[in-house]
């Protein structure tokens, strides 16, 4: 995929250096999708190279949870997306700001490839690894529990209606914008009008239907803990 400013003569570069190739097969290669999980997987691991020698206890551990999703070319693609933007925004206020579990958290969906991942990752106080887990599991029965508000869900489209328009204005966002056009039929002007079909009560169904309860569902966790003996 060429995009940006072309020299007038593009197309006739192209021939004088491609014609005379055989042509492949244009089709993308589908991959399949992911078998659902069973369970939690944990991997806790020892990472000295994260301990903080002068004070142990200051020390940050990494961590991801991740769970399995729809990909992005499913009807509900685009209110997975925006429970995602929901529980990033969640998470940085309560677990990062008010509790001080975290120095930085986020959550994101990642749909393509026929998969569907739903990750949360961040650096957390290596001393209270346990207490975010249980924070972050509450902020997920947070949205399984009660409708995001009205108006926060109005804010959650315009930013990413801005993010759309920012994405089009480079040529590396137009070439994204056609990859998903052509992998997964999805236009922009599709994409959007998805979100403006959002509700907060379809937000709340797909994180019940997607997301666990508690610590016992199905997802895998890495944590990497410098103060884990090795």
């Amino acid at each position: 995929i060429l995009a940006g400013g072309l020299p007038h003569n593009v197309e006739e570069l192209v021939s004088e250096y491609f014609g005379g190739r055989p042509s492949g097969d244009a089709r993308p290669y589908r991959f399949e999708g992911a078998p659902p999980l069973q369970g939690p997987t944990i991997l806790h691991r020892s990472a000295q190279h994260l301990l903080n020698k002068d004070n142990p206890q200051e020390s940050s551990a990494a961590i991801k949870i991740c769970f399995h999703m729809p990909p992005l070319q499913h009807q509900h693609g685009s209110v997975i997306g925006t429970m995602g933007v929901l529980l990033n925004l969640n998470l940085f206020k309560t677990i990062s700001q008010r509790k001080g579990l975290a120095y930085g958290i986020t959550a994101s969906y990642d749909g393509r490839y026929n998969q569907g991942l739903f990750e949360i990752s961040g650096s957390i106080r290596a001393s209270a690894v346990e207490k975010a887990i249980d924070a972050i599991f509450a902020e997920i029965k947070e949205i399984r529990e009660k409708p995001i508000p009205e108006e926060e869900l109005k804010k959650i489209r315009l930013k990413a209606k801005y993010g759309f328009a920012k994405t089009a204005e480079a040529n590396e966002g137009h070439v994204d914008l056609i990859e998903v056009k052509l992998d997964y039929g999805l236009t922009q002007e599709q994409w959007l009008s998805s979100l403006d079909a959002i509700t907060p009560g379809k937000v709340q169904e797909i994180a019940q239907a997607y997301l666990p309860a508690d610590r016992n569902g199905a997802y895998v966790a890495l944590i990497l803990d410098p103060l884990k003996e090795p």
